[in-house]
C-alpha cells in the first residue's frame, strides 16, 4: 500500500483567533491555519513521521501564535 499524503492536524480555540486564513511554506511541508484547525501537509508523504519533523512544525507553528498574540496584545 502506498501513502498519497501525509497530513498532520491541530485544533486551537479561539476559532477566530487569526482574522484571516494564515499559509506557510516550510521546506518539507504546507502550513494553512484558519477556523481553529492547522493543517501540514508534507510535500513527501511518510508514515510514520519523524519526531524531528513533527517538532519543526510545532516550533513554527507556536512562532506564528506568538507574533500574531504579540501583535493584537493591546499596550497599557
Amino acid at each position: 500500500m502506498t501513502i498519497d499524503r501525509t497530513i498532520i492536524e491541530w485544533l486551537y480555540e479561539p476559532l477566530d483567533f487569526f482574522e484571516s486564513p494564515v499559509h506557510h511554506l516550510g521546506f518539507n511541508y504546507d502550513l494553512d491555519i484558519q477556523d481553529g484547525q492547522a493543517q501540514a501537509s508534507l510535500k513527501a508523504p511518510t508514515e510514520p513521521v519523524p519526531s524531528q519533523l513533527t517538532v519543526a512544525i510545532q516550533t513554527t507553528l507556536q512562532t506564528i501564535f506568538d507574533t500574531r498574540q504579540l501583535l493584537h496584545t493591546p499596550c497599557l
